[in-house]
């Protein structure tokens, strides 16, 4: 499924590279963007596995957290501008548990 992610996201690349090239700004130095692996990514949001982010990856829930290098290497956006941060998205679409480290955060 994330192999399937991946080549839609490199069938869109290619399709859309000239919009595509506003996303590159997003990384200069002038606008820089925190975006880390899916890993370090669940480190950063407190998750022990990056299960929780593969499932959400895999039912396309972010896609518009995803920046996606040219060596296919796939990076996640904390904080993208006009969007709500990457935790309360993930917050908003998983199921609340008692044990859920985004919950006992707050």
């Amino acid at each position: 499924m994330i192999l399937l992610l991946i080549l839609k996201n490199i069938f869109l690349l290619i399709i859309f590279l000239p919009t595509l090239k506003s996303l590159e700004s997003l990384f200069n130095k002038e606008h820089q963007v925190e975006a880390y692996t899916i890993s370090e990514t669940a480190r950063r949001l407190g998750y022990k596995t990056t299960k929780t982010i593969y499932r959400l990856l895999n039912r396309d829930l972010l896609e518009d957290y995803i920046y996606l290098e040219k060596s296919g290497r796939i990076y996640l956006i904390l904080e993208p501008p006009n969007l709500p941060a990457l935790s309360e998205k993930i917050k908003a679409n998983i199921q609340v548990r008692r044990n859920n480290i985004i919950r006992r955060s707050k």
